[in-house]
């Protein structure tokens, strides 16, 4: 019986002697993506149809009222596709870029469509941390850490930044972060 490889992690950290970098590519879901991108399919057909209709003007019983629905129908059917279209984008191509510098913290979600990167005084950064999961089984903390719905936003690693707290790392599992953090705090750029 073969003996289990140390599992490598996903992050990749460069340091120099000023910051460290730490890259965490998205998670690829690939029966997610092809879910989706058949889902994409359907959606464009609808998208086609009520575009048409609402353009062309439709002219049976009750045409103003079936095409405020249509338009109203339109405009929630457009965001559904549009917010598909960004998950895929960050499925495919996006990665976490976190950087930490003795004056900034910055998160970077690279290939999130309308997303721009956070940037955090380091002074006001308090408390990093793991994010404990708490015992949930690891198919449902997945799915919360880098679901369909949050493009990754509650992270394994977490920090108060005032009266908010900010999540970070992920798509990466506990040890992982565990590690990271060891990493952080070891370049001594935090105050806590």
């Amino acid at each position: 019986m073969a003996t289990e490889k140390p599992y490598p992690g996903r992050a990749q950290v460069v340091e120099t002697p000023d910051e460290i970098v730490i890259t965490i590519p998205a998670r690829r879901k690939w029966y997610l993506i092809l879910f989706l991108t058949a889902w994409l399919g359907a959606w464009l057909l609808g998208e086609v149809f009520a575009l048409g209709t609402v353009l062309g003007g439709y002219h049976g019983s009750g045409g103003e009222f079936v095409s405020l629905f249509l338009l109203v129908w339109l405009t929630i059917w457009t965001v559904g596709g549009v917010h598909v279209i960004r998950r895929l984008v960050w499925m495919l191509a996006g990665r976490e870029i976190i950087s930490i510098s003795q004056t900034e913290f910055r998160i970077h979600r690279q290939g999130q469509l309308f997303s721009n990167p956070k940037v955090y005084d380091v002074k006001e950064v308090k408390r990093l941390l793991v994010n404990s999961t708490g015992g949930i089984h690891p198919f449902f903390r997945e799915f919360h850490s880098s679901g369909f719905w949050n493009m990754g936003n509650n992270g394994m690693l977490k920090f108060d930044y005032g009266l908010k707290t900010v999540h970070l790392a992920g798509g990466i599992d506990e040890a992982e972060a565990r590690h990271l953090l060891e990493r952080i705090e070891a370049k001594k750029l935090l105050r806590e």
